[in-house]
């Protein structure tokens, strides 16, 4: 069976050439049959149409599109970050995507694949917001400003959500039980996420099964990332400049 790569928080911008080198000596690693599956924040933001155009994104599309044209699949499931390029990953680079979650078989094993922020179920006020931003009004808004007024908007955006994460509890910000139960009662084993930037593997055993949580971390001095080689192996990797 075919080895699936999956990594998330790369926050990559014209800031972080770095990282974009990283991200083209892992795709040049993925061999044709295989798939590498981006688990959200792949740029630090994208807002709008205007940005699919920007210099940084295009130089991540030519290293994805030469991934996709030898024979790699790609799946993009997005971020809090770049939820509005996920129509442009299916258009431009005929990648699966989807929306919030998606639970797929690996081996003897059923994985639940998300971003991870919609598993941060204490974060109430964050959960709203997130209904509201994903809607298909702020999608049209995005797409019918000007270029500079929609990168300004995703700035202040951000600013605004560093200043919300500083001020609330741990608790707020960390996968809950709740969030977990839902991908096992979708009847998955395994749930790969990342968000939290905590890279780690945790196993335990939930009505009487093994469990089994993989939390990808945030790219910054170097690249990380989760394997898992077709049959039931799943092992993370390191990159480093």
């Amino acid at each position: 069976m075919a080895a699936s790569y999956f990594i998330a928080d790369l926050h990559l911008s014209s800031a972080t050439p770095a990282r974009l080198g990283l991200l083209e000596r892992l795709v040049a690693e993925i061999a044709a049959g295989e798939t590498l599956y981006i688990l959200g924040d792949l740029f630090d933001r994208f807002a709008g149409r205007s940005a699919w155009n920007t210099p940084e994104v295009r130089q991540v599309v030519t290293v994805l599109r030469a991934a996709r044209g030898r024979g790699v699949g790609l799946f993009f499931l997005p971020g809090n970050r770049d939820f509005q390029a996920t129509r442009f990953f299916a258009r431009d680079l005929g990648a699966q995507t989807a929306t919030d979650f998606v639970a797929r078989g690996f081996g003897s094993r059923r994985a639940y694949l998300t971003h991870g922020d919609l598993l941060c179920t204490a974060d109430l006020a964050y959960q709203r917001f997130r209904r509201v931003i994903r809607g298909r009004l702020v999608a049209r808004l995005a797409d019918a400003v000007p270029a500079a007024l929609a990168r300004a908007a995703a700035a202040g955006l951000r600013a605004t959500s560093r200043r919300a994460v500083a001020e609330k509890p741990p608790e707020a910000l960390r996968l809950t039980a709740g969030g977990l139960r839902r991908a096992f009662d979708a009847g998955c084993d395994v749930v790969v996420c990342g968000h939290v930037h905590r890279l780690g593997h945790f196993r335990g055993v939930v009505d009487g099964a093994r469990r089994d949580l993989y939390v990808l971390g945030e790219w910054r001095d170097g690249g990380n990332y989760l394997r898992h080689d077709g049959a039931d192996g799943w092992t993370f990797g390191d990159l480093r400049p």
